[in-house]
């Protein structure tokens, strides 16, 4: 206990100077503000994997309006060119970093000036553009119109190049940013023909024709087209739950002992450590109750769904037979006239 004070008392002694004072309520700052960082980031990949996993995977002739989750091959229908590849695609995404080495001069409490170096990489260019595609399976083709899509791609390039290659100045800037090394890294995303490619979103007609298309629908918690499979996929956001789980709770854990060098909470910080721990647990299994039951009303709701479309296939042939039935008596009544 006394080796604990004399180590906070020299902390944070007057000749430590203000740096580390600022730098230690910024660290708790951090790690504050990481807990509900934490919640949130839970919440989102837990909503998004129940979502996945609610949503049952449909073939491209039983797709009907709402949330459908398809499997496919990527079919061009529109003419797009990548920028750096200048490869045929529906969907592309490019980056141009330019690597740098800088110095600055930085002067501390008392006075004294200090030269350092540091070198990174600066993005200098970045864009990219998409165009509506069809996807195609084993009983037809929908079309697809990816605006305001997350979408995951394969990355098709990532090279460096210097300066006596063309790529340098024929995809780059003309100018060099500040402190060049001369060297550039180029990398590329595209969505390619006929790759495999998984999409959860939302069916509508489309206004030009009587059919059906994928697109945007502000109603929709995600809209997604990506290159990975559906197991990759929840493997991604399992590795985020997780990830949240155990830095939240480091966080709510670490926290009141970080209190204690400048707050005089001891021996109170094991304690509310015990205590907010558990808290946090709660917390997380309430979202995780409250989204799995939402969950459940989402499979009632597209159940629901499902079956007014059958009644409404169902009154309409009921409908077209007495139709049918008395076409064919005037027919049969003019062929015998």
């Amino acid at each position: 206990m006394n080796n604990w004070l004399v180590y906070n008392s020299f902390l944070f002694a007057e000749d430590s100077g203000a740096e580390l004072y600022i730098l230690y309520w910024c660290l708790v700052g951090v790690i504050a503000l990481c807990i509900p960082a934490s919640i949130v980031s839970y919440h989102r990949c837990e909503k998004r994997a129940r979502l996945i996993i609610d949503t049952p995977t449909s073939k491209v002739k039983g797709v009907f309006i709402g949330l459908n989750e398809l499997k496919g091959h990527v079919v061009l229908t529109d003419h797009l060119i990548s920028y750096l590849t200048d490869t045929p695609c529906c969907w592309y995404k490019y980056k141009i970093e330019e690597h740098y080495t800088r110095t600055r001069t930085t002067t501390d409490s008392e006075g004294n000036s200090k030269t350092e170096t540091y070198s990174g990489w600066e993005t200098v260019d970045s864009g990219g553009s998409r165009v509506p595609f069809e996807l195609r399976d084993d009983t037809g083709r929908i079309r697809v119109n990816p605006a305001k899509a997350e979408i995951d791609g394969d990355e098709s390039l990532e090279i460096t190049r210097s300066r006596i290659d063309d790529i340098y100045y024929d995809k780059g800037p003309q100018q060099a940013i500040s402190g060049s090394n001369g060297r550039r890294r180029f990398t590329e995303s595209v969505l390619s023909s006929n790759e495999d490619i998984y999409i959860l979103g939302s069916a509508g007609i489309r206004r030009d024709v009587a059919e059906y298309e994928i697109a945007f629908d502000k109603q929709d918690e995600l809209y997604m087209i990506s290159t990975r499979k559906e197991e990759e996929i929840q493997s991604k956001y399992t590795r985020g739950r997780l990830l949240s789980i155990l830095g939240g709770l480091g966080c709510v854990i670490g926290l009141p002992f970080m209190l204690e060098f400048q707050v005089n909470i001891y021996p109170q910080a094991l304690t509310i450590s015990m205590i907010s721990a558990p808290c946090f647990l709660i917390l997380i299994m309430f979202l995780y109750v409250s989204l799995v039951f939402n969950g459940l009303v989402r499979i009632r709701e597209r159940l629901i769904q499902a079956w007014s479309i059958i009644e409404i296939q169902l009154q309409r042939r009921y409908d077209l037979i007495p139709q049918l039935v008395a076409s064919v008596k005037k027919y049969i009544q003019h062929e015998s006239e």
